[in-house]
């Protein structure tokens, strides 16, 4: 009986004792940090009881979802160790921390062997940088603004660029810009905007589902004031002379402006001038009326 009991009690001590058919490795990687749609070598060893080739797939568990993302064939020699590597793009619907699940699966699809290993974190974010071509308008001048957006291992992104400009937290206008190879570009002519100053928000997101959003990245002050220089021949006139004004038009910023539009008032006179440029004078002449009340 008492042979019995050992017997028993040594059959469940090894049937207990896992059963471990495959010793499979994976290597470290370039970096414990990737975006979605980068390109992550995988590498490893596989060792197994016996001559066999297999596949061996490569999932992704992360959080709840998971997603194979690459799959090996492997001939296997009994006892040796057969190095594995390829590359696999990184799937757009996986995000946070990852682990890597190996699974060995035969010709059939029976599971030979599985085994998990702490892999990376995968992030969404964009990294990039803005300018402006200066951080002064006038109402009627063209702003230029170029940006660089990368992923967080420096590689340039294919996507779209979506820019607000707001003033007091209310958008007064919007642009987009495509982004090429990290490169984008967007230009506004300001017109059609109350003048005052504005911060503008950059969204970037790029082909793979990666994003950022630059809140007051940039800031601009739009002036929309003009100042308007006049000259008079003479100080004093007599009915019946003409009254020739002559000037220019000009801006705090001393900038060249052009298409303008001048109105000038006497009596009960208007003239409107169109100038092509501010850097064209302006000359307009009214008649005295020969009935005018002169002082002496």
């Amino acid at each position: 009986m008492k042979v019995v009991k050992f017997f028993l009690a040594f059959l469940i001590l090894v049937l207990a004792i896992p059963i471990v058919n495959a010793d499979m490795n994976l290597y470290d990687f370039s970096s414990n940090k990737y975006s979605l749609g980068d390109l992550v070598l995988f590498r490893g060893d596989v060792t197994y009881e016996n001559d066999i080739r297999a596949n061996l797939n490569i999932v992704l568990d992360c959080g709840v979802n998971s997603e194979q993302v690459a799959v090996e064939l492997l001939d296997l020699s009994i006892g040796e160790s057969t190095k594995f590597t390829g590359y696999a793009v990184m799937p757009v619907n996986l995000l946070g921390n990852c682990n890597v699940r190996l699974s060995l699966v035969d010709e059939s699809g029976g599971v030979l062997e599985t085994k998990t290993f702490y892999g990376f974190e995968l992030s969404n974010e964009l990294n990039g940088n803005f300018d402006i071509s200066k951080d002064s308008y006038q109402l009627g001048e063209v702003l230029f603004l170029n940006g660089f957006v990368t992923r967080p291992n420096h590689a340039v992104v294919d996507g779209v660029a979506v820019i607000s400009f707001r003033q007091e937290n209310i958008t007064r206008f919007l642009g987009v810009g495509e982004v090429v190879k990290g490169l984008f570009s967007y230009s506004k002519e300001l017109v059609r905007i109350p003048p005052g100053g504005y911060k503008a928000t950059i969204f970037v997101t790029d082909n793979f589902g990666n994003q950022n959003t630059f809140n007051d990245v940039l800031s601009v002050n739009v002036e929309g004031t003009l100042e308007i220089v006049a000259n008079l021949q003479k100080s004093s006139y007599n009915p019946g002379d003409d009254l020739i004004v002559n000037g220019y038009v000009t801006n705090v910023f001393g900038r060249e402006l052009s298409d303008i539009s001048v109105e000038f008032g006497f009596g009960t006179e208007t003239i409107s001038e169109n100038l092509v440029s501010s850097s064209v004078p302006y000359s307009v002449s009214f008649a005295i009326p020969d009935d005018v009340k002169t002082q002496t």
